[in-house]
């Protein structure tokens, strides 16, 4: 006898199949998405630290600790400094941020020599 067509149970076995492979693909989308975001929080909390940095490195001594950066109103920045020596400092640049309520930081420490004249 010529077969036409599916039986219930070949349609059901290819839902059940292509269920699983949606909701695989949702759960990877979903997987990326966060990624994405935590990757650019973490590149904006880079350039912060590294526009820090050079303000160390410049000695410049306009920045306000524990305030927002005004290009950045996410993040707030300090920066401690710790005398080692005469001519030498340690400093620790914190950036923090608040990714998906959940609070997070960056953290950069560095020395500075000054040169003897």
């Amino acid at each position: 006898m010529k077969k036409n067509g599916f039986i219930l149970l070949e349609v059901l076995l290819s839902l059940v199949i292509l269920g699983t492979v949606l909701i695989v693909s949702i759960q990877a989308l979903a997987s990326y998405t966060r990624a994405t975001s935590s990757a650019k929080y973490l590149d904006c909390a880079s350039a912060q630290s590294q526009k820090l940095l050079a303000q160390v490195y410049l000695d410049k001594e306009a920045f306000s600790t524990g305030l927002p950066d005004m290009e950045l109103t996410n993040y707030t920045s300090e920066i401690n400094e710790t005398k080692i020596s005469e001519n030498e400092s340690q400093y620790e640049i914190i950036v923090k941020w608040a990714e998906r309520g959940i609070e997070k930081d960056l953290k950069l420490i560095t020395c500075k020599t000054k040169e003897k004249l």
